[in-house]
């Protein structure tokens, strides 16, 4: 048995969700936002799938990748079905002393085209849409509390079979690295930061702890599979794109990849066209006198933007990790017949160019 204690600082703000989700529950007295063990658990069991099945290099085509995949998923992290499997680890956490706020975030003013109008958004109330509601008068209001940045709190990590520790670990590595906890995690909030790498990540030996200067050299590691995976992981086709200079408080650093990450999208095509920028994510809410309807009723964007702390402040990236659009599907949301191959080729070419106009902005560099 391995156990490791973790110290985990809070960068960005987390939205998070527990029975309660109002702040009308929190007037009275009860939790709104709760950060719980299982919730990291889950996120870890994401990004082992997404960094597990490009490993899977011997299996001979996708079905049998999945099937060797939930197998061994099951063994690590546990199984309710058949007769059950007990998971190799267990986390707990103490958050019992997180603040939390309803107070509206730091500005940073962009413009944005609604209705015929040009008017001026906070982008980072842009990245975190759907967590507020607009009150005539007041301007937007969270909808619940979020837990507050720059705070810490200790997590346990108890690895009872060591035979999995190496792939606990290594879970635990991509989810604080490029992932984040709670609503809009994919846009940069609930970032986190491991602040005893060194301490945690030992086990996994020398070569790895010599990897942790850049996290380049450890994506090169898994960017062995040659074909474009269905479900989000790492693959032959990842990159990467980090922000060039360090920033002095994380609302700067979020506020110019959200910046970034807007402008390129928009760049994809004129104004109210939306056939390439539905690739990027899904649902898309165009303007009611458009007929615009996108392919999917929902697809998770490939992007995921994070916040990190550096020597100079705060540093930022964003990940894009493909998948096959459509994969076990031949028909849009109305059931109308598709495409797949077209399709596929369709997301892989939006996809392609947004990273082009990504690597075309002078604050970030594509290092992957």
């Amino acid at each position: 048995m391995t156990l490791i204690n973790c110290e985990i600082e809070i960068l960005t703000p987390m939205f998070l969700g527990g029975a309660p989700q109002t702040l009308a529950d929190s007037e009275r007295g009860k939790p709104a936002c709760e950060l719980r063990a299982q919730s990291i658990k889950g996120l870890m069991r994401f990004w082992w799938r997404a960094y597990k099945y490009g490993q899977l290099v011997e299996c001979p085509d996708a079905e049998s990748r999945l099937s060797e995949l939930r197998k061994v998923e099951n063994k690590i992290f546990g199984s309710v079905s058949g007769n059950g499997n007990k998971s190799s680890f267990a986390i707990s956490v103490s958050p019992k002393t997180l603040s939390t706020s309803a107070q509206s975030l730091p500005g940073h003013k962009v413009e944005v085209d609604t209705k015929g109008k040009t008017v001026f958004v906070n982008i980072l109330e842009y990245l975190c849409y759907g967590t507020y509601v607009y009150v005539k008068g007041q301007g937007n209001k969270f909808i619940r509390e979020y837990i507050k940045e720059n705070q810490v709190f200790p997590m346990k990590l108890r690895i009872d079979d060591e035979n999995c520790k190496e792939d606990v670990l290594t879970a635990l590595y991509f989810f604080s690295e490029f992932g984040g906890i709670g609503s809009r995690s994919r846009n940069g909030f609930g970032s986190l930061n491991i602040r005893n790498k060194t301490e945690v990540f030992s086990p996994l030996g020398k070569d790895f702890m010599k990897a942790l200067v850049s996290n380049t050299e450890l994506l090169k590691r898994f960017k062995i599979l040659r074909e474009i995976p269905p479900f989000t992981a790492f693959s032959h086709r990842i990159r990467l794109f980090r922000t060039v200079q360090p920033y002095k408080s994380w609302d700067l650093c979020l506020a110019d990849l959200g910046k970034i990450y807007k402008k390129s999208r928009e760049a994809l095509e004129p104004r109210r066209h939306y056939d390439k920028r539905q690739y990027i994510g899904a649902p898309l809410d165009p303007p009611k006198d458009t007929s615009f309807k996108s392919l999917l009723d929902r697809h998770s964007k490939p992007y995921f933007i994070k916040v990190a702390k550096s020597e100079g402040g705060y540093s930022g990236c964003i990940l894009f990790l493909p998948s096959l659009y459509l994969y076990n599907s031949d028909t849009d949301r109305t059931g109308k017949q598709l495409s797949r191959e077209t399709t596929n080729i369709q997301f892989q070419n939006a996809c392609d160019e947004f990273n082009r106009l990504l690597s075309a902005d002078h604050r970030l560099e594509a290092v992957l």
